[in-house]
């Protein structure tokens, strides 16, 4: 059954309903927030204190996902519910069907982008998700994992050399193997005091350093198929706290991460490289794809610009544009 739709009036009473509770709440000392560590259709599981409390979701809420803060109480029945949600310092999302914006994780720190040398890395995901985070101010962190995994030299050089690129224009790249404990020490100082999210395409083993981090948990690990391509094992997110201080949250594998409504300056802003050219072109409403003298196209020519990253913004650039069109 659809969703009923909601008049702006109905809108604006269920906002100042929301904020009421919250600024009730906030002067209860937070008596009453918690924090959503996994969602489950109509209901929730969130933290207070030192309990793990399952909570119905008010129906006339927004999406809730990982990482919220939300108000919640008793009704006459003894029910607990969410009654508002917070406002969120961050979010992390991405488009499904009709370009509906589909929210994945709220009030996170960190980005922890993993790929791996099996499935072969997706540079395009990759630039979306760092396009995502600049656009968002969330600090990414990329993680080459299993390079255990493959005895093939020349693969791992690759995929080292390839990922280089992000370390030269300000990214930070960790190699780790959680199989070895390569570097994971390392990996785990960046999650220390933040609320962070892994993210990727499935089979790039999100699941099996999540297992490493909080090991007394049940964590489901999948194989990789003959195909190359990872198997979903991680079908919703859960939020775990870690023993050395922070909490990290593991999402489901993607092998597509739609945008938003991204304009033109959005995009230019998420390639970092660009920044410097932007306002060089000749024509002031350049595109940066087929204009002549754009100052971004010659800097790929120079070489101040990587060839792969310049084809990749093309590939988004055109991707939200056709997504404009047909919605």
């Amino acid at each position: 059954m659809a969703k009923k739709k909601l008049t702006d009036q109905q809108k604006k009473r269920i906002q100042e309903n929301q904020q009421q509770k919250i600024d009730q709440s906030q002067d209860n000392i937070n008596s009453d927030i918690g924090q959503v560590i996994a969602v489950q259709r109509k209901a929730a599981q969130i933290k207070f204190k030192s309990n793990i409390l399952k909570v119905k979701i008010r129906k006339t809420l927004e999406s809730i996902v990982c990482g919220d803060k939300v108000v919640f109480e008793k009704t006459e029945s003894g029910e607990q519910v969410i009654s508002a949600i917070l406002p969120r310092s961050s979010v992390l999302a991405r488009n499904s069907y009709k370009q509906k914006l589909k929210l994945i994780a709220a009030n996170i720190d960190l980005v922890v982008i993993v790929v791996s040398l099996i499935p072969e890395p997706n540079y395009e995901l990759l630039d979306r998700y760092l396009l995502v985070c600049e656009t968002n101010q969330i600090e990414p962190l990329i993680v080459l994992n299993k390079i255990d995994l493959d005895s093939n030299e020349a693969s791992i050089l690759q995929a080292q050399d390839r990922l280089k690129l992000y370390q030269d224009i300000g990214y930070t790249l960790i190699n780790t193997s959680v199989k070895s404990g390569f570097n994971v020490n390392r990996f785990e100082n960046y999650l220390m005091g933040k609320l962070s999210t892994l993210v990727g395409q499935s089979g790039v083993g999100k699941s099996s350093i999540i297992k490493y981090l909080v090991p007394d948990q049940e964590i489901l690990i999948g194989q990789i198929s003959e195909k190359q391509h990872g198997r979903h094992t991680t079908s919703a997110s859960y939020l775990y706290d870690l023993e050395k201080g922070g909490q990290v949250i593991d999402t489901p594998g993607i092998r597509d991460f739609a945008l938003g409504d991204f304009d033109l300056s959005e995009l230019i802003q998420g390639f970092i490289e660009f920044k410097q050219f932007i306002g060089f072109c000749k024509f002031s409403n350049c595109t940066h794809t087929n204009e002549p003298n754009c100052a971004i196209k010659q800097a790929v020519s120079d070489n101040k610009i990587s060839q792969y990253r310049y084809d990749n913004f093309i590939k988004i650039f055109s991707s939200v544009s056709d997504q404009k069109k047909n919605y």
